[in-house]
Formats: C-alpha cells, sequence, structure tokens
C-alpha cells in the first residue's frame, strides 16, 4: 500500500540559507514526502541551493526577479521515476509527471495572481488536460476562497474576489479535483492566511487532488508554520493503486461479429447441451449452467486470441525491423511494398484495439467529427468520476474515506431502505381502493393480458432491449441473446415459464447490482444524495421487458392525462404547459389560489408490494398476471458497488427497481389511487380555469397539487396522503414540500399545518414564480448567462473549428433546448442576439468570423457546418402543441382548457381563422395568442404563407366577410359545411348543385351561395383554380 505525507505550503521567500535549511529540517521533521511550495522567491540559478541529502526539487518555476517562484520537492527515499517535468516563465506553475507506488501522477504546484487574471485559469486547465494519462495532485495558493461564507472571516467579497471564487469552483469541477481539506472537515472553519492589512482570515491555500487516486485520507490538517503567514495543509494519505473500478465480466459485444467466434460457440454449446439436456427436471438449473458455459467459453476464447494477437504482432514488428534494415542497405520497390503491407496490417491491429478501448470506457461520443478536443476531454475527466465515493458519512456523524467503510455504510443505508415498514392491513386497503372510482380492465383485456408466453413474443421483447447498456451481474447483454437466440430462446423460454409456475426465479437470475448515481447538487458525504440504479440481467429483464410490452397498451385508459410521467405520447412539457395557464388564470382572480409541490421521500425506493398486488387487483388485472408479475419480486437480493467494492447480498423487501423496464409502470399505477383520491375529494377544491377543473398535474413522484381556498383544502390533502402513506409506503416530507401563493388574495390564507411558503420553486427542472413574467425573464436569463459564462471560459481552449462545433451542438444546444420546449414564451428581447454573438465569438476563437452565421448553418451537403439554429428549435417547440390542436382525440391535460379558451372557434380554426393579434392577445391569454404569432412569423420565414388555406374555416373567420362581419350559417354547418375544402375543388369553387347534393342543401339556400361567392371573390380567393 502506498502512503504518503504531501504538504502544500506557501513559503514566504527562501532566499536566506537559514530560512531553506529550517524549511528542509521541517520536512524531515513532519516525515513529508511530497511538498508544494509557492513563493520560493528564488531565481533559476538559485534553485540548486534548495536541496539536501534527504530532499531534492524535481520541478520548479522561477520569475526574473526575486518574487513569486514555485516548487515541487520530494524525498529522495521515495520510489519515484520521473517522466518529465514543465514550468512557465513568470514563476506561477510546475508540473512534474512521476510514478510513484505503480500510479502516474502528476504533481502541481500553482501560486495565482493577486488580482483576478483569467488567462491564469486557461493556462492550467490547458496544460492539465494535455496530461491524460495521469492523475493529479494540486498544491496552490489560489488567492481565492471556495466558499466566502465558509472560508473567509469577513462575508464580504469584491466584485473580483467573486470572480475568482467562481473561476476556482469551475477549473475544480471541470477536471474533476476535490478539495482534499475540506472532503474531511464539512463543516470545520479554519483559516491559512491572515490579512493585517485588511483585519481578516481566509482560506486560500488547497490541496487538490483526483477522486479516484486516494484509497484512504489518514489526516487533513491546517499547520501553523512560524516560518511564514501561511499555514501549511497536510494531507497524510493511502494512495490506490489498484483499478479504481471493480473486476467484473462483462461479455465484450464486438465479439458477435467475430465469425471465428460464433461458429465455435455454436458448436461447443450443442456439444455442451447434448451431455447435459434431461439431466435436470428443473429448467431454472439447466440455464443457470448455460451462462456459465457462456462465460466460461468467452473467456477460454478471448484469452486464447488475445494471446494469438500478441504473438502476430510481436511477429509483425520483428518483420518490419528487418525489412526496414533491408531497405537501409539496399532500396527495392518490392521489399518497400512488402513493409507498407506489413505497416497496414500492424495498424488495422492496433485500430481494433482502441475502438475496443474507447467503446469498453463509452467515449465514443467524445470522438464523433473533430478529433477529440481539449473541452471534450475535460468533460471526460470531469464525468469519468461520477461512481467514485471517496467519502461517506457514517451514523456518528464522522466522515469516512475508508473504502470497506464507505461499502459497509451503503450496504446498511439501503438494506434498511428496502425493508418493509407498512405490515398491510387488506381490510383498510380494500376499503380504500374500492371507494375510488379507478378504471378496471374488461374481462377480454385481462385475459388477452394473461395469455401464454410464446417464443415470438419473447424473442421480440429482446430484440426491443436497448444496446449498449451495462449488464446485471452475469455480464451477458440483451444483445448475445438476440445473436444466439436460435439456440438459447427455448431454453430462455423454458425457465421462465417454469419460475412462474414455481413462483420464483434462481437468486443467481434476480439478484441486482447496485451502482450509485450522484444528484445534482447534492452532498457527496450522505448516503441519500445517490440515485440507486439497479443492474438486472438480461434474462430477467427481458421478461421484464414482456410484460411492459402487454401493459403498454392499457396504460392510457388505466393512467389519468394528469400524470405524464413514464407514460407514451406524453411529455413534461404538457404539465408545465397547463402550469403556466393556471398561473395565469390565477393573477387577477378573487379566488384565493396556490399550488403545493409534495417532496416525496424515496418515492420509488419505498413502495410496499403487497399494496402494488391490491392496486393491480382493484383494475381488474387477472390472478395469473399479477403472478407474472409477482414472479419478479419473489425473494430478490442485491448488492451494492462503490468503487472497487461490491457488498454482500442483503434481501430486498419492497421498491420499484429503478432499472427494471417494467418498473415505471408499476410505480404510476400505484401512485394512481392517490391521485384518484384527490380528484374526487370535495373537500379538496380545485382551481377552475375556462371552465375547466384542476387539481393535480404528476410527473413519476412529482407531485404539483392545484389549490383553491388552501387553507381549507390543505388538512384535508394531509389526511389523504397520510392513509395512503401508511398503505403504500409513499411518504411526504412535508418539510422540505413548497407550497406558492398564485395571487395576492392567497397570501392572507393561514395554513393549519406547517408547509413552507415559497416565494419560487423548482419544477421539472424549471423555476416557477406566480407570475409568467417573472418565469420568462428567470429561466431564460438563468440558461444564458449560464452559456455566456461557459463560452467565455471555453474560447481560449486550443480546438479546430469543427470541435467548437460540436461542443455547442453537445453542451449549449441541449440546455437551450430544454428552457425553449418547457417556456413557449418569448424570451426576453435581446436573448436571441446575445446567444449568436456568444457562439460567434466562441466559433471562430474572438476573432473576425470568415463565414456568415447562416452559411455555417447550413446542412453538410450543402456546404455548411451544420451549427445549430437556437431559434428555429424555439420555434419548432412552441409550435409543438398544434399536434394536440389537430387530434380531438387527445387527451392531453390543458386541450380542453385551450379549446374552452378560444371559442367560438375551435382549436383547429384559429389559425386559418384570420384573427388580429391584438384580438388573440385579449381573448386568448399568452400562450395561445404567442403560439398563433409564431405560427405567422413560421410562415413568413420559410414562405409558407398563404393567404387561403383548404382548411380555411368559411364560419368566424375574420378574412371571409358579409356585410363587415364574418359569416354565420347553421344550416351548412350542421350539414357539415365547414372549410374551403369542402365547397372547393382543384378547378375552384364549386356549383351550387354540386355542394346542394354533396351535404343536402335546401334550394333555399341558394342565395346564401351567392353571398358566399361575392365574398370569396371580393377577398381575392381564387374561384376557378386549385385552393
Amino acid at each position: 500500500m502506498g502512503d504518503l505525507n504531501i504538504l502544500v505550503w506557501n513559503c514566504g521567500g527562501l532566499n536566506a540559507p537559514h530560512k531553506r535549511t529550517s524549511t528542509l529540517t521541517l520536512l524531515k521533521r513532519k516525515n513529508i514526502d511530497i511538498a508544494l511550495l509557492q513563493e520560493t522567491h528564488l531565481l533559476k540559478a538559485d534553485m540548486g541551493r534548495f536541496a539536501d541529502r534527504f530532499f531534492h526539487t524535481i520541478a520548479f518555476s522561477s520569475a526574473d526577479t526575486k518574487t513569486k517562484g514555485v516548487a515541487i520537492v520530494v524525498r529522495r527515499s521515495l520510489p519515484v521515476k520521473i517522466a518529465t517535468s514543465w514550468a512557465d516563465e513568470s514563476g506561477r506553475v510546475a508540473i512534474a509527471q512521476i510514478e510513484v507506488h505503480s500510479r502516474k501522477i502528476a504533481l502541481i504546484s500553482l501560486y495565482a495572481p493577486n488580482d483576478f487574471r483569467k488567462d491564469f485559469y486557461n493556462l492550467i486547465t490547458t496544460k492539465m488536460l494535455e496530461l491524460t494519462d495521469y492523475s493529479f495532485i494540486v498544491g496552490a495558493d489560489f488567492n481565492a476562497v471556495w466558499d466566502p461564507a465558509s472560508d473567509r472571516s469577513s462575508a464580504t467579497s469584491s466584485g473580483g474576489q467573486s470572480m475568482a471564487t467562481n473561476a476556482l469552483k469551475s477549473w475544480a469541477n471541470n477536471l474533476g479535483l476535490m478539495d482534499i481539506w475540506r472532503l474531511v472537515n464539512p463543516t470545520t472553519r479554519d483559516y491559512t492566511f491572515f490579512s493585517g492589512r485588511h483585519k481578516s482570515f481566509s482560506r486560500i491555500d488547497y490541496l487538490f487532488a483526483s477522486p479516484q487516486l486516494f484509497q484512504l485520507v489518514n489526516t487533513a490538517t491546517l499547520l501553523p508554520i512560524a516560518l511564514s503567514d501561511h499555514k501549511g495543509v497536510f494531507c497524510s494519505v493511502t494512495l490506490n493503486y489498484v483499478s479504481k473500478r471493480a473486476v467484473r465480466w462483462r461479455f465484450n459485444t464486438s465479439l458477435l461479429k467475430n465469425e471465428e467466434y460464433t461458429k465455435q460457440f455454436v458448436s461447443g454449446l450443442k456439444e455442451f447441451l447434448n451431455f447435459n439436456v434431461g439431466s435436470v427436471e428443473d429448467p431454472r438449473i439447466l440455464w443457470d449452467a448455460i451462462k456459465g458455459f457462456i462465460r466460461s467459453n468467452t473467456i477460454l476464447f478471448s484469452s486464447n486470441a488475445r494471446k494469438s494477437r500478441s504473438l502476430h504482432l510481436q511477429n509483425l514488428e520483428l518483420e518490419l525491423t528487418r525489412l526496414d534494415s533491408i531497405l537501409q542497405s539496399n532500396f527495392t520497390e518490392p521489399v518497400a511494398l512488402q513493409r507498407t503491407i506489413i505497416k497496414k496490417e500492424i495498424n488495422n491491429i492496433l485500430k481494433q484495439q482502441s475502438e475496443f478501448q474507447i467503446h469498453r470506457t463509452r467515449q465514443k461520443y467524445y470522438f464523433h467529427g473533430a478529433r477529440s478536443s481539449h473541452l471534450l476531454a475535460m468533460r471526460i475527466r470531469a464525468n469519468d468520476h461520477f461512481a467514485d465515493i471517496p467519502a461517506i458519512k457514517l451514523a456518528d456523524g464522522n466522515i469516512s474515506t475508508d473504502p470497506k467503510q464507505i461499502n459497509c455504510t451503503f450496504r446498511t443505508f439501503y438494506s434498511e431502505l428496502y425493508k418493509t415498514e407498512v405490515s398491510l392491513d387488506k381490510i383498510q386497503c380494500d376499503r380504500f381502493l374500492n371507494q375510488l372510482r379507478l378504471p378496471q380492465l374488461s374481462g377480454t383485456d385481462s385475459s388477452h393480458l394473461e395469455r401464454p408466453i410464446l417464443l415470438e413474443e419473447l424473442e421480440k421483447a429482446a430484440k426491443t432491449m436497448q444496446k449498449g447498456k451495462s449488464p446485471g451481474i452475469d455480464g451477458i447483454p440483451p444483445e448475445f441473446y438476440v445473436t444466439f437466440w436460435e439456440h438459447l430462446g427455448p431454453f430462455l423460454l423454458d425457465m421462465i415459464v417454469f419460475s412462474i409456475e414455481r413462483g420464483g426465479f434462481s437468486r443467481d437470475v434476480n439478484t441486482a447490482l447496485i451502482s450509485l448515481l450522484l444528484k445534482k447538487d447534492k452532498d457527496p458525504t450522505d448516503c441519500s444524495s445517490y440515485r440507486p440504479l439497479s443492474l438486472l440481467n438480461s434474462d430477467l429483464k427481458i421478461f421484464a421487458k414482456l410484460l411492459a410490452r402487454r401493459l403498454e397498451r392499457y396504460m392510457p385508459w388505466l393512467v389519468n392525462s394528469d400524470q405524464v410521467g413514464f407514460m407514451k405520447s406524453r411529455l413534461a412539457t404538457d404539465n408545465v404547459r397547463r402550469l403556466l395557464h393556471i398561473i395565469e388564470a390565477a393573477t387577477d382572480n378573487k379566488t384565493p389560489m396556490s399550488v403545493l409541490s409534495l417532496d416525496a421521500m424515496k418515492a420509488f425506493d419505498r413502495l410496499e408490494w403487497p399494496f402494488l398486488w391490491s392496486v393491480l387487483e382493484t383494475m381488474g388485472f387477472g390472478k395469473n398476471f399479477i403472478g407474472m408479475i409477482k414472479t419478479l419480486y419473489s425473494n430478490p437480493s442485491a448488492q451494492v458497488l462503490t468503487g472497487q467494492m461490491y457488498s454482500s447480498l442483503f434481501s430486498v423487501s419492497r421498491s420499484s427497481r429503478q432499472g427494471c423496464p417494467l418498473s415505471p409502470a408499476l410505480f404510476v399505477l400505484s401512485l394512481e389511487p392517490l391521485a384518484e383520491a384527490i380528484r374526487q375529494s370535495n373537500l379538496i377544491l380545485p382551481i377552475s380555469v375556462c371552465n375547466t377543473q384542476h387539481q393535480l398535474s404528476l410527473y413519476a413522484d412529482d407531485v404539483l397539487v392545484f389549490l383553491e381556498n388552501p387553507a381549507q383544502s390543505a388538512p384535508h390533502l394531509l389526511a389523504i396522503c397520510e392513509e395512503f402513506g401508511n398503505l403504500s409506503g409513499f411518504k411526504i416530507n412535508w418539510s422540505k414540500s413548497a407550497l406558492l401563493h398564485l395571487n395576492e388574495v392567497a397570501k392572507s390564507s393561514v395554513l393549519p399545518i406547517n408547509i413552507p411558503i415559497v416565494p419560487h420553486f423548482t419544477y421539472l427542472g424549471i423555476e416557477i414564480f406566480p407570475s409568467l413574467n417573472q418565469i420568462t425573464k428567470y429561466n431564460y436569463s438563468v440558461v444564458l448567462n449560464k452559456t455566456l459564462r461557459d463560452l467565455d471560459r471555453w474560447v481560449d481552449l486550443p480546438m479546430s473549428i469543427r470541435a467548437r462545433v460540436s461542443v455547442i451542438k453537445m453542451n449549449i444546444l441541449p440546455r437551450i433546448n430544454f428552457v425553449s420546449s418547457m417556456i413557449p414564451l418569448p424570451p426576453p428581447s435581446d436573448h436571441w442576439s446575445k446567444l449568436q454573438s456568444a457562439t460567434t465569438k466562441f466559433i471562430w476563437n474572438k476573432k473576425r468570423p470568415r463565414l456568415k452565421m447562416s452559411v455555417l448553418q447550413r446542412r453538410r451537403e450543402d456546404g455548411g457546418l451544420a451549427v445549430p439554429d437556437f431559434k428555429l428549435y424555439f420555434w419548432s417547440f412552441v409550435l409543438r402543441p398544434l399536434l394536440s390542436w389537430f387530434n380531438p382525440d387527445c387527451s392531453v391535460s390543458w386541450r380542453t382548457l385551450e379549446s374552452n379558451a378560444v371559442q367560438p372557434w375551435t382549436l383547429q380554426d384559429v389559425l386559418f381563422s384570420n384573427i388580429s393579434r391584438k384580438q388573440c392577445q385579449l381573448r386568448f391569454g399568452p400562450l395561445i395568442s404567442y403560439l398563433v404569432s409564431t405560427w405567422r412569423q413560421v410562415e413568413t420565414h420559410c414562405r409558407l404563407a398563404c393567404k387561403w388555406h383548404p382548411f380555411s374555416p368559411i364560419f368566424n373567420n375574420n378574412g371571409i366577410l358579409i356585410g363587415g362581419r364574418p359569416i354565420a350559417a347553421p344550416q351548412w354547418q350542421q350539414r357539415g359545411v365547414c372549410y374551403l375544402k369542402d365547397i372547393c375543388n382543384d378547378s375552384g369553387l364549386l356549383s351550387f348543385n354540386d355542394i346542394r347534393v354533396a351535404f343536402d342543401l335546401p334550394n333555399s339556400s341558394f342565395f346564401f351561395y351567392l353571398q358566399l361567392r361575392s365574398a370569396l371573390k371580393a377577398q381575392g380567393v381564387p374561384l376557378q383554380r386549385s385552393l
């Protein structure tokens, strides 16, 4: 195990001989292995004086005068191999690339300018990104604090200090670095420097490191050192020189394209089956044996292939060397051609190996298009460590960096979380469910779900599984089963059918591996801050996928349109659009109106299975289909993966496993009784908008409840949630829920329960205020400002123009599109111009553009670089509701509201009724009027505008007037004459007789026909040619 003592220290000058001697003595007395020093003040010619028989300097940077200066000093007895070193010319950056205890580490000593300078952070970022194979240990005096609240005794900070703080955080986050001292001392207030001038303390000296580098942080303290006015940052660490990932066998899917492998596998499998089929009665045992054969056969083939490939590559390299010798002494064309062939073969082998490594590390995304740029490399480095958990908070509140303790803590956390807490009272549960008007499947539908499983259906389920996903503990991906379905499918089917009959799979099949993903903006030392992803075996997931596919067609009928999470053809934007309508309607309403955002505690993980079975029974699911689902949940077990370690197995007795194809549907169904109970309650008053009632919106477990008279409604909501939670395990954290009053009247409401009343809250990634103007301004400003900061920070990084365009597509476009899709309202007037200006500046690296943006936005086939046009994307999102407008059967939650809002027109007619912009704004509200306005902009921009359209309505159309008023003829409307296409064909306006016969009109309506003909002609509608 590699133990290191590291000191980061601003020594305040080493020119005095006694100061150098005292410093070296200090390093020896503190048993320091690596010292990263700042402000050495030594000239280049004097650096040799700072050494003794115990320590020597391996990298340094000196200024032209006796100021600044950084150095990297190591103990001579430390087994260090120095690869290379680099230093700037201003005495601020020194880098040493070393290998110690089998780890490749870049030691970096930095001294930042007193005044913030952006180019300093650009320089160190660029240099560090070049060190792609190295982990980092960075010691620095950054002259900046990480958190002004906890790292400075004075709460005030200047603009330059704030910029330095932001730059420091961005640098560390982008490179995936940890502040080691703060990691071990999360709440301690201590400082490294006292400013006599400002009479304030601050922590400006740091030790940062790559999170996967240290297995254990033994000590992290700030050392008072009298030799300088800075404290030293001392850390005693244990290097983690094994692989950061636990060794887990996973099938290499590239073998499926290897004809030699597939042939030998089929041959070996047939031989294995001939010997083993019929030897056991339980198909589950045979299936486990088949999977064991798959693994052993693949490992053997891969091992032999690797040895053969290595030997072949070695022979080719020897032959290349021999041919080079021949050519050097006597050049001939045949030998040169032979050398070219050999070299090409070597390159092909190396290319295959590199492609496999790219696939294994899932970095294809970053190598697409232009060569991987520094920015893309930075994203790789930052994201590589997402699964590393360097420290965790124990039950007693202490922080531990011991991997075994970390793994054990997570195992304890999840074994308790997945342990049932509810003993279901079946009578009480049935009473609660039976009083609800839950939808029920018909007998035919129920029988259809329970039909026997056929091999063809199982194969379709396997083929629809997502490719390239991490497999379960057995390491076999679904692609493998699909490839060898002819040979493996029947045995998988036998195993599943037998498992259903016996009520459960074997333990090995039904064991999940829990991989952890840190939630955004959460404390990384808290177990509850991580999202558990259950990696299930592919054979189990294929069966779950089959059940999910059967259930999918019935979900829209079983689940109300209020719920959009995990529902096909329902979008998160539907909930936000509905919410925006409600906020707009509530503003001037005299009735108190509020919206309550419920914070559900670990909703997926707390689902109690007995309650789920009762819900399915109430909804009309048959016993056999419920039995199939129960097979998945019969005695499952799990183990937690943290970095390098697997925990021991523990049983799971509740939860909806995140990673199972069937889990989303089951969770949504289990939550529907709560939603229906709220909808049916007469005591929870809904908000009324345009003659439509709105009580709640759901996106999986993100629940919004719309309350009229919240003081009266909130207690009854609390009672329903409590009753539901006692049965299902669903629990609301009321102290973290948020109540937003939507109008002034509601602010006077006094709630009898303790729910935080907030000025705004976050819903589905959007900040919600009680005003549409606030929502629009805030959210668009936040995404724009962050984009501008990032582009300004990245602009100096060395990248090709193609790489810069890739950054725009991969990083900037998704974040802009997210806000554009969620808020279909006009952004601030300068939004698009600022965004395009920043994009142009970034693409051309702050130089004068060589081509117009319109040229760059062309397709590659048309000579452009396919740079995205953000405004066109925005327009498409604004117009997306038209899909629902023109589909009367669409059940999105806001369609009826908007349909009522536009009366006497229908939604299909609004675009073609020539309604003035002012009239739209006054009658329809901001969302609908802006959609109509955008449609007209798009018509003009795309040159689609035509005054008349076959779907232009004849009646209530401000463009077709008789006597200065829109036409009204109920007799014609009742018989189906509504649009111009009904009375016109390719030759123009039909004759009255043709129209009369087609729609059974009376002869008495001929006069109206003449009026209509005159009105169309007066308005320029072509009568004798196609419309």
